[in-house]
Parts: structure tokens; C-alpha cells; sequence
């Protein structure tokens, strides 16, 4: 092999980690904008929803001191893209099963929207104010199912079949996460049910995601 070979190897393997590079920056993006502008476009648009509240939700305590874990599905969103970084295969994946849950989501609150009650909150502890910080940025509707519910739900278990060990972390924030959208009533227990439905279904079906030319 002579050195002219060496360096056009070298510059082909730097355009592909490039183009992969570009591929997840694009993908990373477009579930963003799914998530943050798609989701907040249907609650504008398609605003009045029906409650789906059950006797079982009045006997689910507030706990306002679970927004903190209720706002950790970001950062472990984020861990887990930085995580499979170096690996496009399963980065794309991964990214093409959380654009479909939230997809079927949006599509879902645009054609059968709901809402929750929530509560007023008097108390001014951090806990309280950082409750209806929340309250304040994200309105009472698009709530079955949970987003919150059916992402980290699905992204657990893509990465417990993976990696048992960092599944087994995963798993244990989810099951906290699920636990605060109903402890600071976000959702109540069938928004739960539906958020975990749609996951089990975009799971049980991921061989669709693995397209092996993006």
C-alpha cells in the first residue's frame, strides 16, 4: 500500500465520520423541533381537551418536591444521544423510535385531545414555585398519552437490551419519572397507561427503525 492510498483512506474516513457527524446533528434536531415545536404547536392549535380523571387519581397525593425528577427526562435524553455518539447505527435507531413515539403522540392529541386539572398552589417553597414554573410553561393539555411517559419508557428499554447496566439506571429514573408526572399532576394514572402502551408498541416493533442507508 502505497502512501497515496494511506492519505486517500484517511481523507474518505473523515468525510464518512463527517457525513455521519451531520446525519445525528439533523436527527437530534428534528426530534427537537418535534418535541418542543410540534408539541407546542397541537396545544395551541387544538386547546380544550376531555379529562380522563378516575376515582384512583383522587387518592394520588401532590408532592411538588418530584417536579425536580419530573425535569430529569431531559438530561437523560441527552446522556443517552451523548452516550451511543460514536455509534450512528444504533444513534439512528434510537433517534427514528423517538420520532415515531412522538409522531404518533402529536397525531394522537390532535385528533382526541385531553387535558388534566391541576391544582392551585399556595405555598411559595422552592419545591411549590419550581411546581408552577412548570405549570407556567407547559399548558394542562396533550396529555394522553405522556410524552414523558412513553420517551423514557422507550429509550430504557432500547438501551437495557443494549447495556443491561446503564438499562437498569434507566429503568429506575423511569419508574421515579412516571411517578412524579402523577405527584405533581401533570397526568393522571390513564395518561400513564397510554404513554406505556405506546412505547411497548414502537419496541415490539423496532426492527422497523433499523434503515440501513441513512
Amino acid at each position: 500500500m502505497n502512501f497515496r492510498t494511506i492519505i486517500d483512506q484517511f481523507i474518505c474516513k473523515k468525510v464518512d465520520i463527517m457525513q455521519e457527524g451531520f446525519k445525528k446533528i439533523i436527527l437530534l434536531v428534528t426530534i427537537l423541533a418535534l418535541y418542543f415545536g410540534g408539541y407546542r404547536l397541537v396545544q395551541t392549535m387544538n386547546p380544550v381537551g376531555i379529562n380522563l380523571e378516575i376515582g384512583l387519581d383522587a387518592y394520588i397525593p401532590f408532592i411538588p418536591e418530584f417536579s425536580v425528577i419530573y425535569l430529569l427526562h431531559i438530561p437523560m435524553i441527552i446522556f443517552v444521544f451523548a452516550f451511543y455518539w460514536n455509534d450512528y447505527k444504533t444513534y439512528r435507531s434510537m433517534s427514528f423510535m423517538l420520532i415515531a413515539v412522538i409522531l404518533i403522540a402529536l397525531l394522537i392529541y390532535s385528533a382526541f385531545q385531553t387535558e388534566v386539572l391541576r391544582p392551585i398552589i399556595a405555598s411559595t417553597d422552592f419545591f411549590s414555585r419550581l411546581t408552577k414554573t412548570i405549570y407556567k410553561y407547559d399548558m394542562s393539555n396533550n396529555t394522553f398519552p405522556s410524552l414523558h411517559v412513553a420517551l423514557t419508557t422507550t429509550i430504557s428499554a432500547f438501551i437495557y437490551e443494549k447495556n443491561i447496566n446503564v438499562g437498569k439506571v434507566l429503568i429506575s429514573l423511569t419508574f421515579l419519572i412516571i411517578l412524579s408526572t402523577m405527584f405533581i399532576k401533570q397526568h393522571v394514572f390513564l395518561d400513564i397507561i397510554g404513554g406505556l402502551m405506546l412505547a411497548f408498541v414502537i419496541f415490539k416493533i423496532k426492527n422497523v427503525f433499523d434503515i440501513k442507508e441513512i
